[in-house]
């Protein structure tokens, strides 16, 4: 292989996976449409979300190396994300459960009943942190696809709970991390006949 070919200029349009600044941001968006304008780079369909941001993401791929980075634009605070899609052709197995991050209550009622057949059927796993929590939530990981999404349950303040990516890894060594693997928690309320441990 090309040793030039397996560094993407994607990885030198801007060197860190967050914007510091409205300036940096301007000037990240300036070089990366004048590589788009050239030619070098083009948008391409967006397979799974790194939700960092409310604001939607897109994703460019280096056509020269076939890399595929993905950006969020910065909503203050959150400084936005740019950094490159692993296994960009795998789609996200939580998103295909639920693609919202406050889903309505039948939305939420759907995604709980599927996440408890995917976790009795041992394709997931579910955790959550040691201390208890006033709100009821768990984290999900799916193995095959080495993806995390926390789950906040219906609660006073939210119908349909609340639904995004967790930045568990078992590769990176994350997962499960200080979590507690167990049931997920309408399994802990079922077991323990009252409210969540």
């Amino acid at each position: 292989m090309n040793p030039f070919k397996r560094f993407s200029i994607l990885a030198r349009v801007h060197r860190k996976d967050h914007f510091e600044s409205a300036s940096d941001h301007d000037e990240f968006q300036e070089k990366l449409a004048n590589l788009v304008k050239r030619g070098v780079v083009e948008v391409t369909g967006v397979n799974k979300k790194h939700r960092s941001s409310l604001d939607e993401e897109a994703w460019f791929r280096d056509k020269r190396t076939g890399a595929i980075y993905r950006y969020t634009p910065p909503d203050w605070p959150s400084a936005g994300h740019w950094g490159p899609v692993e296994d960009p052709d795998t789609p996200s197995f939580f998103e295909s459960l639920c693609d919202e991050l406050y889903p309505t209550r039948e939305q939420y009622d759907r995604l709980v009943a599927a996440l408890d057949i995917a976790w009795a059927a041992g394709e997931i796993q579910s955790a959550q942190h040691p201390e208890k929590s006033d709100i009821p939530n768990a984290f999900f990981h799916h193995p095959k696809t080495d993806e995390t999404y926390h789950l906040i349950l219906v609660n006073p303040y939210s119908a349909g709970g609340s639904w995004m990516k967790g930045y568990y890894s078992h590769k990176n060594g994350t997962w499960p991390g200080s979590l507690v693997i167990g049931p997920p928690p309408w399994r802990r309320v079922v077991a323990t006949g009252g409210a969540p441990k």
